[in-house]
């Protein structure tokens, strides 16, 4: 790929050369039609020359913009102007690479099983979290997350608009990212 951007950077240069060329021979051409007395056959030549060489700069200026379009598409992988490349979306996503071979040797572990004290523990480890909510933040909060209701439902049940339910569980669930304390919960 590297050899044909540097093909294209090449051939873009021997056009503005080219380019450059015609553009010298154009106003040597316009200073002597500026002679013209009048037109006979030596003017009209000289006339058509100006007009196949504006032709001429005009297809150089279209490859050369077309030129450099596949330059940049090539360098960065992408059409340019855009902001995402089709060819490579997942790079774009949220990836989380695992090892497929590190499941083989994983022995299967059986749930553990809490015992009163410990569940009761864990629930006055979440009543202390949810402690820091207000009321509203709080019953919000356990309507989505304990009782798997959607927004919109919560929004209907608590004649509250979606656009609140959506900032209250915002705020409550930074409050608990703040306040949470891993180990608490997870040994």
């Amino acid at each position: 790929m590297k050899d044909l951007i540097m093909q294209y950077e090449f051939a873009v240069e021997d056009l503005r050369a080219k380019d450059k060329e015609a553009k010298l021979e154009l106003s040597f051409l316009e200073e002597e039609k500026k002679n013209f007395i009048t037109i006979g056959e030596y003017e009209t030549n000289i006339l058509e020359k100006i007009a196949s060489i504006k032709n001429d700069r005009s297809h150089y200026s279209s490859m050369i913009s077309d030129l450099k379009f596949a330059i940049e598409w090539m360098k960065t992988g992408r059409k340019p102007g855009l902001m995402r490349g089709a060819e490579n979306l997942a790079a774009y996503q949220r990836e989380i690479k695992i090892d497929p071979n590190r499941f083989l040797n994983m022995q299967s572990k059986e749930r553990e099983s809490k015992t009163d004290k410990e569940i009761k523990i864990l629930e006055d480890k979440v009543l202390d979290l949810l402690w820091f909510m207000t009321k509203r933040e709080r019953a919000i909060y356990m309507l989505a997350n304990g009782y798997g209701f959607s927004v919109t439902e919560i929004s209907n049940l608590t004649n509250i608009a979606t656009g609140t339910v959506y900032s209250l569980l915002d705020r409550a669930r930074k409050k608990i990212k703040k306040n949470i304390k891993v180990e608490d919960f997870f040994e």
